[in-house]
């Protein structure tokens, strides 16, 4: 009796690890066809805390693996950076810590409803944005 509880226990606690396993495997999975929004040549307008606006330009091509990004931001400046960045929600692209203005940085770029993108770019204690972003290339 003490060992057909002890295999009831067993299997209970492997039932309820398979299921948390499945459910947080499937959570972040985001459908690539998302990515195709983003993909293009982009215009809009970009400043940090307590600078004035300037024209920017970022370029999003999308990587072969369907749900990544090379994002070249500030396009059109003398120092453009490259970064990676993965589609996080069908909105949202997410590009996690790596070097961007000569530090280390961290961004979103978010769809907006109207079409257009906003982004939002921090590093160094230093908060920079970017919006009304509009697609002049596919």
């Amino acid at each position: 009796m003490k060992n057909t509880k002890a295999i009831q226990r067993t299997v209970a606690m492997a039932l309820i690890s398979l299921s948390i396993l499945l459910f947080t495997g499937c959570a972040g999975n985001v459908d690539p066809s998302h990515a195709d929004k983003f993909a293009g040549t982009w215009n809009g307008s970009y400043g940090c805390e307590g600078t004035p606006l300037v024209a920017d330009q970022m370029i999003i091509a999308k990587q072969p693996d369907g749900g990544g990004f090379a994002i070249t931001i500030h396009a059109t400046t003398v120092n453009p950076d490259t970064v990676t960045g993965q589609l996080a929600s069908e909105n949202t692209i997410k590009i996690t810590e790596q070097s961007m203005g000569g530090g280390p940085g961290k961004a979103k770029i978010t769809f907006q409803n109207d079409g257009t993108l906003n982004f939002v770019q921090s590093g160094g204690g230093l908060t920079c944005t970017g919006s009304g972003y509009t697609k002049v290339q596919p």
